[in-house]
């Protein structure tokens, strides 16, 4: 119970930080897109 709970937690940490890599991806672009 108490692995399956820290492993469901790193999941979602990893979602995370992948959906804030992904943000930052999307806004660099914009920005690029916007100055070139």
């Amino acid at each position: 119970m108490n692995s399956a709970q820290r492993i469901c937690r790193n999941f979602l940490l990893k979602n995370l930080i992948f959906a804030h890599f992904e943000k930052n991806i999307m806004i660099t672009a914009n920005h690029l897109r916007v100055n070139c």
